[in-house]
């Protein structure tokens, strides 16, 4: 992620995410701004991710929360289908 500040981005806040078709150097660019101050923007989503958000993007019209994790984390399924019973 492009930051401007890292003390502003930890692990556990809350954050609202918009996409900028308008922006000149990418158009799948997702920005990512604080939840007290709307207007503020403290980032941008890397293109990798954003790529991969694009597909939430598509199911949603305006922006979205998101929350930090302090790790990655796995889609995983569990249950008797997927342990070969």
């Amino acid at each position: 992620m492009h930051r401007w500040g890292s003390s502003e981005l930890k692990i556990g806040t809350l954050f609202f995410y918009c996409r900028e078709p308008q922006n000149p150097v990418d158009k799948n660019v997702i920005a990512v701004y604080s939840n007290v101050e709307f207007h503020r923007k403290l980032s941008y989503v890397k293109k990798e991710d954003a790529i991969k958000l694009a597909n939430v993007f598509r199911f949603v019209d305006g922006a979205f929360y998101l929350k930090a994790k302090d790790r990655l984390s796995k889609f995983g399924r569990k249950g008797p289908m997927q342990c070969g019973f």
